[in-house]
């Protein structure tokens, strides 16, 4: 059995991943290094989310303050308008081709060099 130390860190390590207490009690730690991992990345994520955040919205806001109460009404700096997110969605959508159409032409294209340097277009 597990000491009362290490037990609430397992229970937070596997949080919403379906585990009762009592397969936690009954596991190894090996058998949750899985869950362990998992709740690193989350933790890896939130933290990149949270620089994401202040690096946008929080510089923003403090470079538009900053502005604003030293030139006044002549201030011409604005909030950000739109949603970081919003913004990344729109360069990664913005492509005509779809990933599957670039595969088929940069095939065709290396099949027209094989037939060009006179290798056999295939291995069989």
């Amino acid at each position: 059995m597990y000491c009362e130390e290490i037990r609430p860190y397992w229970l937070m390590v596997t949080k919403g991943y379906g585990l009762t207490v009592h397969d936690i009690d009954w596991s190894c730690p090996a058998d949750l290094e899985p869950y362990e991992k998992a709740h690193k990345q989350e933790i890896l994520e939130n933290d990149s989310l949270m620089h994401v955040w202040w690096g946008s919205y929080g510089l923003s806001a403090v470079s538009v303050a900053v502005e604003h109460c030293l030139a006044g009404h002549k201030a011409k700096s604005k909030y950000i308008d739109k949603p970081v997110m919003q913004e990344t969605e729109k360069t990664h959508s913005g492509y005509k081709e779809s990933n599957e159409e670039v595969a088929v032409f940069e095939m065709k294209q290396r099949t027209n060099l094989l037939r060009q340097s006179g290798l056999p277009e295939s291995p069989m």
